[in-house]
């Protein structure tokens, strides 16, 4: 009985023994695949491009135009290339169109006289302010720290020898146009600041309070003199007169440049009058 007992147990080591090694030769061997069978496409996909043909240069022939039509047509082209350039700089800010100009001692002598009443108003010194100018764009320094910017900003403004400033960080700018037009915007400034300091026209204010409005039209007739029409409810009161009379005396009194000689009616409106 022992004897078949370890028989048994003998056979059975053995037939394990010969699986393990069954399964580890099966796992060494490689994979086996399926073939692939080869496919016929009997339409192909894409279609294949043909042959690329050759590449052929044509002759060209320059065209020479006779010298007459080309100077005509070059003259043609240079005045558009001028009339786009006059377009486009006058869309750049003063500050820029200041910088692509050339200096001008001329119009800085015209700047100066304009600015030495501006500024002299407002500072007793000598070198109150500094100005430079490009063609006809001038960029303006204020040296008198004493001058408050509000004061210095309000005179340069207020006087119309200037046609238009530009105030930034980058600078203070203004454009001075021909002195012509420059004498008549002064012109008009005289008039305007005279009105506004006028005691006589404060005074029929104050001693005909009546109320309504006015306008006093100023026209600068043909003989280069000053003269003053009025119009509104209040031109046939005594008020009205009174007015008038105040703007003949005043207007007598403003000097007229030498450059002007002809100026739009400058329309001056006379504040309503309230009853004290």
């Amino acid at each position: 009985m022992l004897r078949v007992g370890v028989g048994a147990l003998l056979i059975a080591s053995l037939v394990g023994n010969v699986l393990l090694l069954l399964t580890r030769h099966a796992e060494s061997m490689p994979e086996e695949r399926a073939p692939t069978a080869s496919v016929e496409h009997r339409c192909p996909l894409v279609p294949p491009s043909p042959a690329p043909s050759p590449v052929t240069t044509v002759p060209t022939e320059s065209v020479v135009l006779p010298p007459a039509r080309a100077k005509v047509e070059c003259a043609t082209l240079e005045k558009r290339l001028e009339e786009t350039e006059a377009k486009l700089d006058h869309l750049l800010p003063i500050r820029e169109k200041f910088e692509r100009a050339q200096r001008s001692p001329e119009t800085e002598m015209r700047a100066r006289k304009i600015l030495d009443k501006v500024i002299g108003s407002l500072s007793a010194s000598e070198h109150s302010y500094d100005v430079e100018c490009h063609a006809v764009y001038c960029k303006l320094e204020i040296l008198d720290e004493s001058i408050s910017t509000n004061d210095w900003m309000s005179a340069v403004q207020g006087s119309l020898g200037f046609s238009s400033w530009s105030f930034g960080r980058d600078g203070t700018y203004a454009q001075l146009p021909g002195p012509a037009q420059s004498a008549q915007g002064l012109l008009v400034s005289a008039i305007g600041n005279a009105v506004l300091a006028s005691p006589e026209l404060a005074a029929c204010k104050k001693q005909n309070p009546t109320k309504g409005t006015m306008t006093m039209l100023v026209t600068l007739t043909a003989t280069r003199r000053l003269i003053v029409s009025t119009s509104g409810p209040l031109a046939s009161e005594p008020v009205g007169g009174c007015a008038r009379k105040a703007m003949e005396d005043l207007l007598r009194g403003i000097q007229i440049p030498a450059e002007v000689q002809s100026m739009p009616d400058l329309p001056i409106p006379f504040p309503e009058m309230s009853t004290q």
